[in-house]
């Protein structure tokens, strides 16, 4: 006897996804909490806030080149061991509380980046690690930014160097196999 094969009519129900994605600077300066230095209570106050709301995904940028984590791969936000950029950059007093906030939280034994994530768990959202393959932010060719890479402040040569908006002469090229391999490697 062989068997027949029959496709019942399913009915999907479908939530729709509400996505909040945060940056990381946002949350690094604290601009829901007064500005001042991130601690852990304000990450947990801060996703609490959008837990609020309809949001159903909360995904967290891990950035591309500036980091608000350990890494081997670049200086957190903000840190500058070298003091190469001090008071070149426009925003310098951002960075420094940017960078500040990393560091309060990791007084308080978490990194930010798993403490949102953990939060928003908590809370049952779905959650998302982001990445960017290029970054934007900071990355003025002419004002050193605090944190960038060693790799990026040695190679001028390995970024895109004509400006298409915002900070995009300082942006890596991936023509090149350096850039590619570099970005691979980390």
């Amino acid at each position: 006897m062989l068997g027949s094969c029959h496709l019942e009519e399913k009915t999907q129900i479908t939530t729709p996804r509400l996505i909040f994605n945060c940056d990381g600077t946002d949350l690094l300066g604290n601009f829901m909490f007064g500005e001042r230095p991130l601690s852990l209570a304000d990450v947990y106050a801060y996703v609490d806030a959008y837990a609020k709301t309809p949001i159903t995904t909360f995904m967290m940028c891990s950035g591309s080149d500036i980091l608000y984590y350990r890494s081997d791969y670049s200086r957190i936000l903000g840190e500058d061991p070298d003091e190469v950029s001090a008071g070149m950059y426009k925003d310098i007093n951002n960075l420094e509380r940017y960078y500040r906030s990393v560091l309060n939280v990791e007084r308080e034994g978490k990194d930010v980046l798993t403490a949102v994530l953990e939060r928003a768990r908590e809370h049952h959202l779905e959650t998302f690690i982001t990445y960017r393959m290029n970054d934007l932010h900071f990355c003025v060719p002419d004002e050193t930014p605090k944190g960038y890479s060693d790799f990026w402040m040695q190679h001028p040569e390995y970024r895109i160097g004509e400006s298409f908006g915002w900070n995009s002469s300082g942006a890596y090229d991936f023509a090149h196999s350096e850039v590619r391999a570099f970005k691979a490697e980390k």
